[in-house]
């Protein structure tokens, strides 16, 4: 095949920002402004995510990453006020990602975590939530629970979710919370201490299918960090103390495949 030589490859471009296939190497300091590649899903409300002294703080709202987006009766649920979620777009198909997450909830229901996300209607997440106490076990002692949660949203059978109550073990440090590709067609989701993460915990894997279509036109999957109170609250006000905070934000490309078997590592 013959044609015209391709121009040499350069960074010397106008304009600032990422390019697609660097990884997110993200602190959030402060007086830093948000990157330039992490988008949100719906326009958030003011002042829901922002950079401060303790890192990228998502305001919780009152409608979860689902909502109720077709409700005329809990119009402030439905998300069209703006979901309290950011991320990047999927660049790779093998890949890791990877945040420290300080949260202290208050209240039940309040919840921070991280999520595979094509639509309300199509998603993967993995969460820190303070739950109502389970009558059946006694080992709540009848007071909420912190937990780590897993359960998806789609078009197709979905995996059970599972709770599991947050090891006493951690400590009250930072959580860790990991999306990784195991293959082409699955994510793994998994939780461990900041300071440990030899202590890691998978809590589920996830087809693909999950974000690939279902309700409406694929457009890309994105990967990010969210906050709720899973309607708790009114109007569109959550209870007090939800706020997430967000540190260590780490996108890493694995590969690429290019076809059914072919496969390009990223360089």
């Amino acid at each position: 095949m013959t044609g015209w030589p391709l121009p040499p490859t350069s960074r010397d471009v106008p304009g600032d920002g990422p390019f697609n296939a660097d990884p997110d190497v993200y602190d959030f300091p402060l007086g830093k402004a948000i990157p330039r590649n992490l988008v949100y899903w719906r326009v958030p409300r003011t002042n829901a995510i922002s950079v401060t002294a303790k890192g990228l703080q998502i305001v919780p709202s009152r409608n979860n990453l689902m909502g109720t987006p077709e409700s005329l009766v809990t119009p402030e649920l439905t998300g069209q006020k703006g979901l309290a979620f950011i991320g990047r777009r999927q660049t790779d198909t093998l890949f890791t990602f990877t945040t420290d997450v300080s949260f202290s909830p208050r209240v039940v229901g309040q919840e921070a975590g991280v999520t595979v996300f094509l639509t309300q209607f199509n998603h993967i997440d993995i969460g820190i939530v303070l739950l109502a106490p389970d009558a059946s076990t006694s080992k709540s002692n009848g007071k909420p629970q912190l937990s780590l949660r897993f359960r998806t949203i789609g078009s197709i059978e979905s995996p059970e979710p599972t709770i599991v109550p947050m090891p006493a073990s951690w400590g009250s440090g930072q959580i860790r919370l990991e999306i990784q590709t195991a293959n082409a067609t699955h994510y793994n989701v998994a939780a461990m201490p900041a300071a440990n993460p030899n202590a890691r915990i998978i809590l589920g894997t996830a087809s693909a299918r999950l974000v690939s279509g279902g309700r409406g036109s694929f457009v890309g999957s994105l990967v990010g960090a969210y906050a709720t109170c899973n309607g708790a609250g009114a109007g569109l006000e959550c209870p007090a103390g939800g706020n997430a905070y967000f540190n260590r934000w780490r996108y890493t490309g694995a590969a690429q495949y290019i076809s059914a078997t072919d496969i390009v590592p990223e360089l």
